[in-house]
């Protein structure tokens, strides 16, 4: 049988210590996020607004260049507002990283974020491509968006020309 190095020991007793969790857990946690964050993505551009709604915590903060929306009855115009002027639009986020906190039931995840559509009477998509970071915290018995920002990095199409 293999020993394990006391590097090995240490590192393993150092994760529980600061997550209070094993590793295999917070993996297990992290796959939860992923598909909660893959939700996002599946019920936005689905039209499944019920769906998307469970993502957010009722005080819910989400940031970007153009508006900033607290509580989860501001979050919900999002998909309102968006899917009356722009009914095309597709809005995609792809993690990067996500790194969690056991000890506080929360979780950090980055990535790369990615929104199109066609204006109203144009035939050339408009797209807006950024960064994001969302803060997730768990609370009954699942994960929820507290916070996050969306942080424009380029835009292309006729919308973006309006924009200056």
């Amino acid at each position: 049988m293999k020993r394990l190095s006391f590097f090995s020991v240490c590192l393993i007793l150092h994760l529980n210590v600061v997550f209070g969790q094993s590793p295999s857990v917070n993996n297990a946690q992290a796959q939860e996020i992923k598909r909660r964050s893959e939700l996002w993505n599946s019920a936005y551009n689905n039209r499944d607004s019920l769906t998307f709604y469970t993502l957010f915590d009722s005080l819910a903060v989400l940031t970007s260049a153009g508006a900033r929306r607290v509580g989860l009855e501001q979050c919900k115009t999002i998909c309102r507002l968006q899917y009356v002027s722009r009914p095309d639009i597709r809005w995609i986020n792809k993690a990067t990283s996500i790194e969690i906190n056991g000890q506080w039931h929360v979780a950090y995840e980055i990535g790369n974020w990615t929104e199109d559509w066609t204006e109203s009477g144009d035939t050339s998509r408009s797209q807006i491509k950024g960064k994001y970071c969302i803060m997730w915290r768990f609370t009954n018995s699942n994960w929820v968006i507290i916070s996050g920002i969306f942080t424009p990095l380029s835009c292309t199409g006729s919308y973006c020309t309006k924009q200056k």
